[in-house]
């Protein structure tokens, strides 16, 4: 009997097992992928909450260091920095000379509603 040469290349289940691992490695880095931009979006629009927010406390800053008599409530309303958006701004007195301002800023992503509170209390200033 003579011995058999040896074979090249890959036998059939060798490359079938061979594609299902590289199919299972792509996979899950596309899942990797996905997920990485899914919660680079939601950061990017909690980011954009902050603005928002900030901006109103400071709008609020603002107002009563010119009068602090007048009123800084304003009603959920969208926010024109940025479409998709609603800002809402409540006051608080707890003095004379003491207001807490509390600017609340709502959005809708995938996971439904979502909401960023941001709040500061503001002192009369002689």
């Amino acid at each position: 009997m003579t011995p058999r040469p040896a074979s090249r290349g890959l036998s059939l289940g060798e490359l079938i097992l061979s594609l299902l691992l590289t199919t299972l490695a792509v996979l899950g880095l596309v899942g990797v992928v996905s997920y990485s931009l899914r919660a680079q979006v939601k950061s990017s629009q909690a980011h954009v909450a902050s603005v928002i927010a900030a901006t109103r406390i400071e709008d609020a800053r603002v107002t009563v260091l010119k009068d602090f008599a007048l009123s800084l409530d304003l009603p959920r309303q969208a926010a024109p920095e940025q479409t998709g958006f609603e800002v809402a701004v409540r006051e608080t007195r707890e003095g004379d000379d003491l207001k807490r301002v509390d600017v609340s800023v709502y959005w809708t992503d995938r996971e439904g509603p979502q909401q960023y509170d941001l709040w500061t209390k503001l002192v009369r200033e002689e």
